[in-house]
């Protein structure tokens, strides 16, 4: 029995034995384990697909504003990593970590990408 739904373009047969289906044409799998569990898997697989489906549409909506920036903001501005960076050169890291709230790690990260910029620029 050949099944075809339009609303996530899913192909799929199943006998007694075996259950197969492809997603938005994506290779054919089958399944002989158990019905319920290859009927998880298909809908699972759709999900998933409209997940994508919709965080593209998205994305591209966003794109089109002039103020779209992709990925994650940054936590610290510039202004406030050079005031870090100027009480670093007196201070330990654990000191300004305390001054200013910025973990020692983020710390370190701007000091290394700032000596990384000035040898690259030079």
């Amino acid at each position: 029995m050949m099944k075809k739904s339009g609303l996530f373009d899913v192909d799929f047969s199943f006998t007694a034995q075996e259950l197969a289906f492809s997603v938005k044409g994506e290779q054919v799998r089958s399944y002989s384990k158990g019905f319920t569990e290859a009927l998880q898997t298909i809908v699972k697989q759709m999900e998933v697909s409209g997940y994508r489906a919709r965080t593209q549409e998205g994305k591209a909506i966003a794109k089109k504003r002039d103020d779209f920036r992709e990925g994650r903001p940054k936590k610290y501005d510039k202004k406030r990593l050079d005031t870090a960076m100027q009480l670093l050169e007196n201070n330990s890291y654990k000191a300004v970590e305390v001054m200013t709230g910025i973990s020692v790690a983020t710390l370190a990260r701007e000091k290394r990408k700032r000596k990384d910029n000035a040898i690259t620029n030079s």
